[in-house]
């Protein structure tokens, strides 16, 4: 069997519909026969032989002696004579995945800009922290020093690329009198003192003699997200002053006299403009430069005060609501979104397969109404529907109801995104 992606015919993978166990969770042959979709068993279920169930602890089975499976709250064994499983809770902060308990699974999961590695949290990998070049000029002296952190230093240093005629690298630092104007794509790598490595692709730009702008092309943004760049030059005496001579800016910025451009775009799409830099000389040099700006509709986005991400979903804390058996307490809560093209639309969906072993109850309370608006609010008077949840990878248990929603902008057709809410609730009374 075969499937047509993108024009070319691929050989299936699986057969549609075809369930399996692998690594501890359920996996479904997905339509295409290409991919599998990956399913925690519920609360208290490992995998079992293509479906999720209750491990037999109990004995009576036949299994591989040393087997190991992901269970709801930690590793799930073989005996040695194979036939019954034992249960072995994961040390706090961990989770099981993929038959070992882990504290990580992504980088983000680790604290303090650690790695992932392993299943373990270590130390941040080397990286290049030098992302761009300044720019040189033609018979005027240069230097550029490159920077990395993270790692074991002392750093060593090389450049990948033809440098500039009269500009090399010494040590940590590119330097020279460049001799000849033009554009030199460079990958800058450094080693540290234990063989790490790490790169970076820069360019270096050289301008001719005199007072040149510097700026080759200016970066797109993104409506209703702040902007700031800064223009450079090079040559000429004192300082410089910029001015717009041509053409409009994205409405909500604006050029500053000191070359920055900054602000918060409030429209969408290409922007054509001519900005002029004079120096202090008498009379003063000018040099023009053409720009576009590209302002694109910002990615639709859940935000809130307290989000939670994790490598599964992301989980937005709303404000803490009261419940007092048969005593209506009002409640009002807003979700919030940005990005996308306004207006938003929201509504509560159904937990995806993939989240159900992870929360075993969810959805609004009894009581409690979502609009389109975003607006929570009703009031709860059964605190039988809270309930307890360990987040994996963390030290955060949170009690309350858990409900999934979705929003979705006016695009045609329409962006999406979608989180696990949280209603906080300490319950009075009985």
């Amino acid at each position: 069997e075969t499937t047509c992606l993108d024009g070319v015919c691929l050989a299936q993978l699986c057969v549609p519909g075809e369930q399996v166990c692998g690594e501890g969770v359920l996996l479904t042959c997905g339509a295409d026969g290409l991919t599998w979709d990956r399913a925690p068993c519920a609360a208290g279920q490992v995998c079992l032989e293509g479906a999720c169930a209750a491990p037999p602890m109990g004995g009576g089975i036949d299994c591989a002696p040393g087997e190991v499976l992901c269970g709801a709250n930690g590793r799930v064994v073989c005996s040695e004579d194979g036939a019954r499983y034992v249960e072995t809770p994961c040390p706090a902060g961990q989770a099981c995945f993929q038959s070992a308990c882990v504290e990580c699974v992504r980088d983000r999961d680790c604290p303090d800009d650690g790695a992932c590695v392993d299943g373990a949290c270590g130390a941040p990998p080397l990286v290049v922290i030098t992302a761009a070049l300044p720019a040189a000029q033609v018979g005027a002296r240069y230097a550029a020093p490159l920077q990395a952190e993270h790692g074991a230093p002392p750093y060593a240093w090389a450049v990948e690329g033809d440098l500039p005629a009269g500009i090399a690298l010494d040590g940590d630092t590119l330097a020279g009198v460049a001799e000849v104007a033009g554009e030199h794509p460079l990958t800058l790598v450094v080693t540290d003192a234990d063989g790490a490595m790490a790169q970076a692709d820069v360019t270096l730009r050289v301008v001719g003699e005199g007072l040149q702008i510097t700026t080759a092309r200016l970066p797109d943004g993104e409506e209703g997200e702040p902007y700031e760049v800064a223009l450079g030059a090079l040559g000429g005496e004192g300082r410089f002053g910029w001015f717009l001579v041509d053409g409009d800016l994205p409405p909500g910025l604006q050029l500053r006299g000191d070359g920055v451009i900054t602000g918060v775009p409030a429209g969408v799409g290409p922007f054509e403009f001519t900005v002029r830099v004079v120096d202090s000389s008498t009379p003063p040099l000018f040099a023009e430069r053409a720009f576009t700006i590209q302002i694109e509709i910002a990615p639709l986005r859940i935000v809130a005060d307290q989000l939670l991400e994790l490598f599964v979903t992301r989980i937005v804390t709303l404000p803490l609501i009261t419940v007092i058996r048969d005593i209506p307490v009002p409640y009002r809560a807003e979700l919030q979104a940005a990005g996308g093209l306004r207006p938003y639309t929201w509504r509560e969906v159904e937990l995806p397969p993939g989240l159900r072993g992870f929360i075993p109850q969810s959805g609004l309370p009894d009581g409690l109404e979502l609009g389109e608006d975003g607006v929570i609010q009703g009031a709860v008077v059964d605190p039988d529907q809270i309930i307890e949840l360990a987040i994996p990878f963390t030290q955060i248990v949170l009690t309350g109801f858990f409900f999934f929603a979705e929003v979705s902008d006016s695009q045609d057709p329409p962006a999406t995104q979608q989180a696990v809410f949280v209603l906080p609730t300490l319950p009075i009374g009985n």
